[in-house]
């Protein structure tokens, strides 16, 4: 689903619907996935959509700054040592112009579990959106229109073993990229201290020839604080 298409264009997979199809004058939008259903009309020229997995930033509509990845099984990393692991983590998919220059797509929406969540205190914690991820050795298999790839790499850099069981990303670092059957993210966690660590994501694909992914963060749709994330309190 992911790439250019030519209107008129319509799609049915894996409980997504889409239809994009011309009416006298304007351009006529309809999507169905889950529960949730948009419709919606388009005045202007458009002869072709685009369609990218993106940040998982929005929640009914609504914006976040974090995502929040809780590992399934939590993981020992040895004093100065680095370690590589894979896992999971949702996508928002965006729907947008062929010449994307608008900060408006047509549509963003989510066939993934859309669930909230608070890191640190009531008082000053970061609302995130909260996704279970598994541990695993290898890129695991994943359903890549709701989930993508997680190559996550673990540097403690501190004198004494480290427990980590969930990960703070800021939707302003994530660097997707996707082919015809994967979304891959990179993130680097590097601790720093007792219960201190620092998050970000790598401008690299998980594996030749897949195509860069739009930011919609990049393009205003949620505005950045700025880049990185320090992760104080819970690993």
């Amino acid at each position: 689903m992911y790439g250019p298409h030519s209107l008129p264009w319509i799609i049915d997979q894996d409980d997504i619907s889409i239809r994009i199809e011309r009416m006298s004058s304007m351009i006529a939008y309809h999507r169905h996935c889950g529960e949730r259903t948009l419709d919606k009309r388009i005045a202007g020229m458009v002869e072709e959509v685009v369609v990218h997995p993106v940040e998982p930033m929005l929640i009914h509509r609504h914006p976040v700054q974090f995502l929040l990845i809780h590992l399934a099984s939590p993981i020992q990393v040895a004093a100065r040592t680095t370690t590589t692991i894979y896992g999971t983590f949702p996508l928002d998919i965006a729907v947008m112009t062929s010449d994307r220059t608008s900060d408006d797509p047509i549509d963003v929406f989510s066939a993934a579990p859309m669930k909230l969540t608070l890191y640190g205190s009531p008082d000053h914690g970061m609302l995130c959106r909260y996704w279970i991820s598994p541990i695993e050795e290898s890129p695991p298999e994943t359903r890549p229109l709701q989930e993508g790839v997680l190559r996550l790499t673990l540097r403690n850099d501190t004198p004494r073993w480290t427990q980590i069981s969930r990960v703070v990303l800021r939707g302003y670092d994530m660097k997707l990229f996707f082919d015809d059957t994967t979304v891959s993210m990179l993130a680097v966690m590097r601790i720093v201290g007792k219960n201190l660590a620092e998050t970000d994501t790598e401008n690299n694909p998980l594996r030749p020839g897949m195509t860069r992914s739009t930011e919609l963060m990049a393009m205003g749709i949620v505005k950045a604080i700025s880049r990185k994330f320090m992760m104080e309190g819970d690993l």
